[in-house]
């Protein structure tokens, strides 16, 4: 039996990843190519929420006998890492044959992963070309990687198809047409959920703070805006969408000023299941609501976003950069008075946003300690996560 792990964001999948998959199908005479998308990669910042990804390989790829689909990368809570997964898929079969198709820049890349010598270990590196530029320079680092890491390489001889996700997702928020390098099922998935496309966010913008206006009191509102004005700044000085940092940080607190009664049936409709540790934290129910609300009432399907706005006062183990920005937004504000606030602002406006994240975190949990108050679980693992992870 042989088997093909083909990864990638696939964001989209378009018209090139099929045409590989089946070069690659007949000609190394395989039993099944396996399309994994990736879940955390650790090189990429900004990938379409898991949810839609799958649904368009899904989609497109049911009809086919010999393609599958694996959620296993994006399932997994920690950073994905290629020698992981091919790990996982040996195990799982190890009287499979397996190769691991990859583009042409990955194999002049290879050395840059996470134990390499692991990856070409446990498969078959099939690389696919991009372009017909490269291919002296393609064989003879083929030849390198090979003697150095006694393996076998297989240089696909594909029909080349110049077409990449990144140029498609640029031709869609500029309005081009795009669907003769797209599978119908996801061209008509993309227009289904307006994915890609820059869209009015100035009528999101205004129709989040109208809400905000009707709800919310005086208080709240001007620290919302103080919050986005922050949560703008740092978007800006780490690199990060600031579009999507000002519609996370606007919708953050759309339901603070509801009662608990409210907020918790908002959650049960949002199909939010609380923990023992959720129940016992009732102040921290109006992100959960929240989260809920931007997404059935704004339409908001960008999982980063939501995410940044459900934990925004827990924190969470190994939070995205949109969503530490959000929290210490929310934190470091102009009108916060918090004792020993001032080194978190130091922090992280010096660019170190896991030690600002973590002298926070310190802060908040000796806060709830001298009120004798829950101290939720997502929050001791966002602490001690950062402390492993940060050098």
């Amino acid at each position: 039996m042989k088997k093909a792990i083909f990864g990638g964001t696939f964001d989209p999948l378009h018209i090139g990843h099929i045409n590989i998959a089946f070069e690659a199908l007949y000609l190394l005479h395989l039993d099944e190519v396996i399309f994994v998308p990736t879940g955390n990669p650790p090189h990429k910042k900004h990938i379409t929420s898991n949810y839609h990804r799958v649904n368009m390989i899904k989609g497109t790829i049911d009809k086919y006998d010999k393609l599958s689909l694996s959620t296993y990368e994006v399932e997994k809570k920690d950073k994905s890492y290629t020698y992981e997964t091919l790990e996982y898929f040996k195990n799982s079969e190890k009287d499979v044959e397996w190769y691991f198709i990859v583009g042409e820049d990955c194999l002049l890349d290879i050395e840059k992963w996470k134990n390499p010598d692991k990856v070409l270990g446990y498969a078959t590196l099939v690389v696919f070309k991009r372009t017909d530029k490269n291919n002296d320079k393609l064989k003879e680092y083929k030849e390198i990687i090979e003697k150095k890491y006694d393996t076998n390489i297989i240089l696909l001889n594909n029909k080349v198809i110049d077409i990449s996700s990144t140029f498609i997702r640029k031709s869609i928020n500029q309005n081009h047409e795009v669907s003769f390098l797209l599978p119908s099922f996801v061209m008509e998935y993309i227009k289904k959920f307006k994915l890609y496309e820059k869209g009015d966010t100035l009528i999101l913008k205004e129709k989040i703070k109208s809400l905000l206006k009707d709800t919310l009191n005086t208080d709240r509102y001007n620290h919302t805006m103080r919050v986005v004005d922050e949560a703008k700044k740092l978007a800006v000085l780490y690199g990060v969408d600031e579009e999507k940092a000002e519609i996370a940080a606007l919708t953050h607190d759309c339901a603070k000023n509801m009662s608990y009664n409210e907020l918790r049936e908002i959650c049960e409709k949002g199909n939010i299941i609380f923990t023992e540790d959720d129940f016992n934290s009732k102040p921290i129910w109006h992100a959960y609501a929240a989260a809920v609300i931007a997404k059935e009432k704004f339409n908001i399907n960008d999982e980063e976003i939501i995410n940044a706005v459900k934990y925004h006062t827990t924190g969470r183990k190994n939070m995205t950069l949109l969503e530490k920005i959000i929290y210490l937004a929310d934190y470091i504000e102009p009108g916060r008075t918090f004792e020993k606030i001032q080194e978190v602002r130091t922090l992280a406006y010096d660019k170190d946003i896991d030690e600002a994240m973590i002298k926070a975190i310190n802060n908040t949990i000796e806060f709830l300690m001298s009120k004798r108050s829950i101290i939720h679980k997502s929050t001791i693992e966002a602490r001690n996560y950062l402390i492993i992870n940060t050098k």
